[in-house]
This record gives structure tokens, C-alpha cells and sequence, in this order.
């Protein structure tokens, strides 16, 4: 007898287990940050987000919502300076399958990768400590102390201009109040770019903005 209430005991434990499972959400945000990422769960209503509750990742990137009530919930993350990669998630409570919804972080502050003068002849630009050894695709930030001048990129090798969506050649100027420009262009391998201006330019720089691994 007593063998028999402790089976309906375990039973018991399992099922109110399960059913606490099903109605929790948890992931793990990895990548360039994982402590103080704000995690939000809320509804659509007419295609508009309503933030329900809120939490923020532990040390270890952790995060979870437990109790939840029935019916379909949005999961969104975010972290000032920080993407935050898949941009959200749909999640609907109960859960059929239970599983961990990750969110993957990446850096968008500003790399400095150039200070100096520019060249007219291709000269490549290494980005490999930014980058890695990789083919990646990377947003560039040009700017300088106020003169003006173009400057051309293509990825290291290539015999000519790299040519991006609207099919001209991938030449930025950079206007005499000194702005900024900014150029998308792809990497080797190796994570090296070339470049070269139509003039010699003094105090230019050169920041990557973001990047995309191929």
C-alpha cells in the first residue's frame, strides 16, 4: 500500500513538473555580452507589442519566465550598443516541445582600424583582429579632418572596383566639412580589404561600424 502511494506521489511530481515546464520560458544569450541583457515577453495586439514582464540575463547569460498563462507570447531582447540575434521569438504556452530560446549578442561600438594618410595606390587594410581569418562582409566609417576626396575599396586580390547593389563602382567621398562616409565591402579569407584614394590625404580614419561572417 504504502509502495502505491508513492508511486501516485511521483506521478504527481512529475505531471506538476511537467506542467510548470511547459508554461516557462528560458534561454541563454551568448556572444560579445551575456550579463544585463534585457529579455522582454509580451503579446500583439493589432500588430503592436505589449511588453507583459521583463527580466535580465545573470552572469552566465541566463534568463527565464515562469507561470506564464496560456496563449501566444513575443520574446525580444536588447542591450544598448549590442544586436541581438534572432530578433525575436514567437513562443506559444504550453509549450508542445519544451526547448531554450538563445539569443546570440555582437558588439556594434565602433572599431578603429586606420589613422593616417591616405595612398592612390591600392594598399591593403588587415581586419583580421576584428574580423578574424575570414570572409566576412564589413560596414565601414570614413572621415577625416575636413578635406575633400574619394576613396575606392574592393576585397584583396580582386583585379577591380568591388561593385555593390546598384552597380557602380564602390566609391565614397568624403565632403570638405569632413563627414563621414560609409562603404560596405567584402573581405578575403584572411580578413584583409584593399583601398586607395584619389589624392594623399592627411588625418583620416577609418572605423568598422559592424560586420557579417560568409
Amino acid at each position: 500500500m504504502k509502495k502505491k502511494a508513492l508511486f501516485f506521489m511521483l506521478v504527481l511530481m512529475f505531471l506538476s513538473t511537467n506542467a510548470l515546464s511547459q508554461n516557462t520560458i528560458y534561454g541563454t544569450v551568448t556572444g560579445d555580452v551575456q550579463e544585463g541583457v534585457t529579455v522582454q515577453v509580451g503579446t500583439v495586439s493589432c500588430g503592436i507589442p505589449i511588453v507583459t514582464t521583463s527580466t535580465e540575463t545573470n552572469a552566465s547569460g541566463d534568463y527565464s519566465f515562469g507561470g506564464l498563462e496560456e496563449g501566444r507570447y513575443l520574446l525580444l531582447a536588447s542591450k544598448s550598443g549590442y544586436s541581438l540575434v534572432p530578433v525575436h521569438n514567437f513562443v506559444d504556452i504550453p509549450q508542445v516541445e519544451i526547448q531554450s530560446y538563445d539569443f546570440t549578442s555582437t558588439n556594434l561600438t565602433c572599431n578603429n582600424v586606420f589613422n593616417g594618410s591616405t595612398s592612390t595606390t591600392w594598399t591593403t587594410l588587415d581586419l583580421s583582429n576584428i574580423v578574424g581569418q575570414n570572409f566576412a562582409l564589413v560596414y565601414l566609417k570614413v572621415y577625416s579632418d575636413g578635406l575633400l576626396f574619394d576613396h575606392m575599396w574592393r576585397q584583396n586580390g580582386d583585379s577591380g572596383k568591388y561593385n555593390f547593389g546598384c552597380g557602380g563602382p564602390n566609391v565614397a567621398r568624403v565632403d570638405a566639412g569632413g563627414d563621414a562616409s560609409c562603404i560596405i565591402v567584402p573581405t578575403d579569407a584572411n580578413g584583409i580589404i584593399e583601398w586607395r584614394a584619389d589624392r594623399v590625404v592627411n588625418d583620416v580614419h577609418i572605423d568598422v561600424v559592424l560586420f557579417i561572417k560568409q
